[in-house]
């Protein structure tokens, strides 16, 4: 009994010092560039790598390519090194997260014929992040403009890229 008392105490301890550390959206921690990915469970992100400063993504949609969609990303400037994207999806279908290099602005790109604009600068991407799920990358990135997209068909012209710019 009393160690099953220890356990409980143990895990609800590590549960508040994780939901403790997802609560910032930047870390002044150093660590070396890694990828993976963490899952959401009880509205908890855990993510599986780490980085200098943290991306969050929220990927939405409303009904789907028939609705309204969005990409928002908080913060919006960041600086260069290690960046940990943690890309959310809230919407009803499956959404992606792309980091494409550029020297313009995420209004100035026009999705071709198969509803996708280049991918020529990609940098680095979440990849699919499936409804209801959290997915999450870390890309070392230089000081630059940068855009935050959803690449699906037709999910770029309804709205779901915004601009990042990341300084030295």
């Amino acid at each position: 009994m009393r160690t099953t008392r220890i356990m409980r105490t143990a895990t609800a301890l590590a549960m508040t010092i994780i939901a403790a550390g997802a609560c910032g959206s930047s870390s002044t921690k150093s660590a070396s560039p890694t990828t993976g990915s963490g899952t959401t469970g009880g509205g908890l992100t855990i993510p599986t790598s780490g980085g200098g400063t943290t991306v969050d993504v929220v990927l939405n949609d409303m009904m789907g390519t028939k609705g309204m969609m969005s990409l928002k990303a908080t913060p919006l400037t960041v600086k260069a090194g290690a960046i940990t994207f943690s890309a959310k999806n809230t919407g009803t279908i499956k959404h992606e997260m792309i980091v494409l290099s550029t020297t313009t602005s995420g209004a100035d790109l026009v999705p071709g014929a198969d509803g996708k604009v280049s991918e020529a600068t990609n940098v680095g991407e979440v990849g699919d992040v499936e409804v209801g799920k959290t997915e999450t990358k870390t890309i070392t990135l230089k000081a630059g403009k940068y855009i935050l997209a959803c690449n699906i068909k037709d999910h770029y012209k309804l709205k779901m890229w915004v601009d990042l710019t990341v300084t030295s």
